[in-house]
């Protein structure tokens, strides 16, 4: 494992937790949990060190407190509460805390609720009272959710994709939907969306995948309220075309509603509304990228969102092969001004793709594979299916990171889910000649990818010796 994953703590998704929550599941289903049993949703706010759990037998959540345990201790915590709220439990697909931890995301095939968790939990209470802030429910449209997640610059905006291939950018407090069709640019139906690093424009960046696995770029994307260092604007101003340098400040100068009075880290608060979107030509850039599977696209993921580098993007297909394909140019918007088209050149936007791995497990249609993030890790990628999971590892991102590991921020909050282990084969493939060759340039590198379930019963490493 990598310098960086190990002078980082053991994450408290461990063993142990897994373990609590199979004692709780008892009391419900009589009895030890079993592989057609399996919990699946778990939310975790690294911050405060609070988890909460979805028991699908019981159709409850609960409030797990984790701070009276140290990280080798953890079988102490105790799952302290049940989440009170109206909604109706079933079918949940997913559940995830926002950034600061104070809102719950609860998904269902057909809805996505938010629900208001209460900073304050009284600790003689068996239950937390909890209130719903925002409800959606697709059903009118005759579609379901594909993916839904939390915008990394927001607490308060959620980006979800439907089975119609419409983007939504929904702002909780207000109750905001903007929706993007996506199938008139993209030609074929969008499988899922990850979002881009913090480099530039990519920071403004939703990445899309078909299911033919055509990858496009949607930019900008600005969440109204979402907040930036003062650098940050100036860097992607002194990173455009002396062309496109009027119409950049001019679209910033127009949204910044408030700069706070810190002169060293001096932070600005964006503004946006949906006319400000008329100062673009489109939004949807189309990425250029060889087609390297048939197969359908399940899930797509960003495995370096929270770098200064250009974004990693992780596919999986529905027959597990997974594909990392790295974004080789910058991503800017195309601007709307007919001067703009004077001589200038299209923009072309190239993704590389560097490693394919093929995990080797069945995968049910029915039951398509997504993808998650390690919780600590920068090079980490978890692949979920109906049989467990596999945890795959590309060490050589963390080497491009060497120098700027310590300025790098971890998310606050993570969703990951909780599975017994199953059995596991594995096959490798090399990383392309292509990108050994660049990354010869940086440093000498041996390439290996582990594989293992959560939680760890056997571990089948495989080293390749590729540069």
């Amino acid at each position: 494992m990598s310098t960086l994953y190990q002078q980082v703590p053991k994450y408290i998704i461990q063993d142990e937790l897994t373990n609590i929550v199979q004692k709780r599941e008892e009391k419900y289903i009589g009895g030890k949990i079993g592989n057609d049993v399996i919990p699946r949703h778990l939310t975790i706010c690294n911050q405060s060190r609070e988890c909460i759990y979805f028991s699908e037998q019981s159709e409850t959540l609960y409030y797990i407190d984790a701070r009276q345990s140290t990280m080798k201790n953890i079988k102490h915590a105790k799952i302290q509460k049940i989440l009170k709220t109206d909604l109706i439990l079933r079918n949940i697909k997913q559940i995830s805390y926002n950034s600061s931890g104070n809102r719950l995301l609860v998904i269902s095939d057909f809805d996505i609720n938010v629900i208001s968790i209460p900073e304050y939990k009284s600790g003689d209470s068996e239950s937390v009272n909890t209130t719903i802030e925002f409800s959606l429910s697709l059903l009118e449209h005759s579609s379901q959710n594909v993916k839904v997640s939390w915008h990394p610059l927001s607490n308060d905006h959620i980006v979800a994709l439907d089975s119609d291939s419409i983007l939504r950018i929904i702002q909780v407090s207000s109750g905001k939907i903007e929706e993007i069709p996506l199938l008139e640019k993209t030609k074929d139906s969008v499988a899922s969306f990850s979002f881009g690093s913090k480099k530039l424009w990519e920071r403004f960046t939703i990445y899309l995948t078909t299911t033919t696995q055509a990858l496009f770029a949607l930019c900008p994307i600005i969440p109204s309220g979402c907040v930036v260092s003062e650098k940050f604007l100036a860097d992607i101003v002194n990173s455009t075309y002396s062309f496109e340098m009027e119409s950049v400040k001019h679209f910033f100068s127009g949204i910044i509603s408030n700069v706070s009075d810190d002169e060293e880290n001096r932070e600005v608060t964006l503004k946006t509304s949906t006319k400000e979107n008329h100062a673009f030509k489109n939004r949807i850039i189309p990425i250029h990228n060889k087609k390297v599977s048939n197969l359908d696209i399940a899930d797509m993921i960003t495995i370096n969102q929270n770098s200064n580098l250009p974004s990693c993007l992780v596919t999986v297909n529905t027959s597990g092969v997974i594909h990392l394909f790295v974004i080789t140019d910058n991503i800017r918007p195309v601007w709307k001004k007919k001067s703009f088209d004077v001589n200038v050149s299209p923009q072309v936007i190239e993704a590389s793709c560097i490693q394919e791995v093929l995990t080797g497990d069945k995968m049910n249609s029915s039951l398509p594979p997504y993808l998650t993030l390690h919780p600590l890790s920068i090079e980490t990628v978890y692949c979920v299916h109906e049989r467990g999971a596999n945890e795959i590892t590309f060490p050589f991102i963390s080497t491009m990171f060497t120098e700027k590991i310590a300025a790098i921020q971890f998310e606050k909050t993570v969703s990951c889910p909780l599975f017994i282990s199953t059995e596991l084969y594995v096959q490798f493939y090399h990383i392309s000649t292509y990108y050994c060759l660049v990354l010869s340039l940086l440093k000498p590198l041996i390439f290996y990818t582990t594989f293992y379930m959560v939680p760890q019963s056997s571990i089948l490493r495989i080293r390749t010796n590729v540069c």
